[in-house]
């Protein structure tokens, strides 16, 4: 994201307007409501400005409802010229030396609840004890955790931080069934907060087919009555009156209900998809919903037939119906639609009304599972194929001053990376240039940052086979032990770029990230233990593996030969160390 802004240097009115406007701070202890005022009033700008100014001349005096309200009110009209500053005033509400945490608890309360549906359940619960202790440690672990979600941390503005924002902007336009929500939406809201608009969405309504339920129910005890054995000469026209009265009895329940099926299929996990079920509760109203089993009237559930010679389980047959309208939806319906058939079919004739609460429970099991695999949060930015495949290695040495230093090697696969660029824009690759930006960054133990380098590596593109073993770029970095990095981070971006194209953002596109970029992926870790400077102490340093080449690009001066992420040496090569 690249923000240009002109600057003119004259000297006098530059002093006139920067007294000017320490003087509207001063006299602006109510800030936060004199622009809420404002941009009611309809003059939104002056409300930002205002909050702008206050910003920057009273950091001793922060009130971190402005930087909530700012970032919220930019995303909401899409103002990308604030975009930038809505960014850097979000992320100085959570800074160590701004806030008094104590007096503002409140304000933060709310924020981590609006935090809660994208952050993992442990990080969040320690959150909340810290906030109850009024631990200010909690203004540095949200900072670095939005710190980390920064998709290319060498453009100004912190992307997924003002994607989170827009997505909160928009379900609050869209999702509105109820209200019951932190963001004032129905669940359909949280959802789109967290992993943006779906792959692909179903939606429609659920019915009781009455001849679809005649059939399965005289069918299958027609041939459970073949099976086992002989019956009463009358028995079909049991099973006929049976029927009749079993139909009859369980539409008493139907009540036809509405449901959403959202596909995501965007996420590298061991599964292929993300299903996410939205529907009309019998009682509670529009909401997630563990299984379409929760569209089922609860009278489903207990009904049985004691009296009678047959009794099948009531919420079995709606189990059967509801996923045998699903199965086409999604291949996960059909296979929980066969397994409750083959349940069926086994319990045909049994008055065992456990046997549909416990193909429920299955159910519903299956989808939390799959829900667990699938990441809490996610970007529609960069996703699979766009996510540029990324591997660390670290090497323990010292440097020739007898000083502790790691080499971190970054090895950057930019095959997929471009292959699939040039399939969704349908680009063709002769001919096309790219370059990989390496950066690594330094944080203290408050995110604080506090040095970063770049590496810029040109990439040829080529036609890859999907058998050939994949290339990659390596980047070594020389890193020293410093003090700050004792409880510090580094964090490793590699940014892929297309040469020849505008490094601009096209707002037209709904994108906050240059035009040039295609693939981005970002790490960060904690700096390993350092080798030991006690020379009465034999340590060795960490073993380096690899082979030489005659190609002086994959080779430095710090590592003089070849490595591989999974220190693979080729048949044909001598082993170094």
């Amino acid at each position: 994201m690249r923000f240009k802004t002109g600057i003119i240097l004259i000297l006098f009115f530059t002093i006139h307007l920067c007294g000017s406007s320490i003087l509207r701070a001063q006299k602006s202890p109510e800030a936060y409501r004199q622009g809420i005022e404002f941009i009611e009033e309809g003059d939104s700008l002056k409300g930002l400005s205002m909050w702008e100014e206050n910003i920057q001349y009273n950091s001793q005096n922060f009130d971190p409802r402005i930087s909530f309200k700012f970032i919220e009110i930019v995303t909401e009209s899409k103002k990308y010229s604030y975009y930038q500053k809505a960014s850097e005033t979000y992320l100085k509400a959570w800074n160590q030396n701004n806030i008094d945490l104590g007096k503002w608890v409140d304000v933060y309360e709310q924020e981590l609840a609006r935090l809660k549906p994208i952050v993992e359940t442990n990080r969040y619960k320690r959150w909340e004890k810290l906030l109850e202790k009024e631990d200010s440690v909690l203004l540095s672990e949200v900072k670095g955790f939005w710190v980390e979600k920064d998709l290319t941390p060498t453009q100004p503005g912190n992307e997924r931080l003002l994607e989170h924002w827009e997505r909160i902007a928009f379900a609050r336009k869209k999702f509105t069934l109820n209200k019951d929500t932190v963001y004032g939406t129905d669940d359909r809201g949280v959802i789109y907060v967290r992993y943006g608009e779906p792959t692909r969405k179903e939606e429609g309504i659920l019915t009781f087919d009455e001849g679809m339920a005649s059939y399965w129910i005289s069918t299958l005890l027609e041939y459970r009555t073949i099976v086992y054995g002989t019956s009463p000469a009358d028995i079909y026209e049991q099973i006929s009156n049976y029927t009749q009265f079993k139909v009859r009895k369980l539409s008493r329940f139907n009540f036809k209900p509405k449901y959403e099926v959202w596909i995501y299929n965007s996420f590298n996990t061991k599964r292929d998809d993300l299903l996410i079920l939205f529907g009309d509760r019998p009682h509670g109203g529009f909401s997630k919903l563990k299984a379409p089993d929760d569209l089922i009237n609860p009278g489903a559930f207990y009904d049985v037939d004691r009296s009678r010679r047959f009794s099948i389980p009531g919420g079995l047959v709606y189990q059967l119906l509801y996923y045998e309208q699903l199965r086409n939806v999604h291949y996960l319906f059909e296979d929980r639609y066969l397994s409750i058939l083959n349940k069926f079919e086994f319990q045909a004739g049994s008055t065992d009304r456990m046997t549909a609460k416990i193909m429920r429970f299955k159910n519903e099991s299956e989808f939390m599972f799959m829900e667990e695999e699938f990441p809490r949060e996610g970007t529609s930015y960069i996703r699979e194929g766009l996510n540029t495949p990324v591997k660390l290695g670290y090497y323990r040495t010292l440097r020739k001053n007898n000083l502790p230093q790691v080499l971190l090697v970054n090895y950057v696969q930019t095959q997929s990376a471009i292959e699939h660029w040039a399939f969704y824009d349908k680009k063709v690759l002769p001919n096309r240039a790219f370059y990989l930006k390496n950066t690594l960054q330094f944080f203290d133990e408050n995110w604080t940052k506090k040095a970063d380098f770049s590496v810029r590596s040109d990439i040829k593109s080529s036609h890859f086979s999907s058998f050939d073993e994949p290339e990659f770029n390596r980047t070594t970095f020389e890193v020293p032990y410093l003090n700050y990095l004792k409880k510090g981070r580094l964090k490793i971006a590699s940014e892929l770029y297309v040469k020849n194209r505008s490094s601009e953002i096209d707002t037209s596109s709904n994108s906050i990230l240059p035009q040039n970029l295609i693939s981005s992926n970002t790490q960060t870790v904690l700096f390993p233990e350092p080798l030991s400077t006690d020379t009465s102490k034999l340590e060795i340093s960490d073993l380096i593996i690899g082979f030489e080449s005659d190609d002086d690009t994959k080779i430095n001066e710090r590592i003089p030969f070849v490595t591989h992420p999974q220190n693979k040496i080729p048949d044909d090569e001598n082993l170094h160390l």
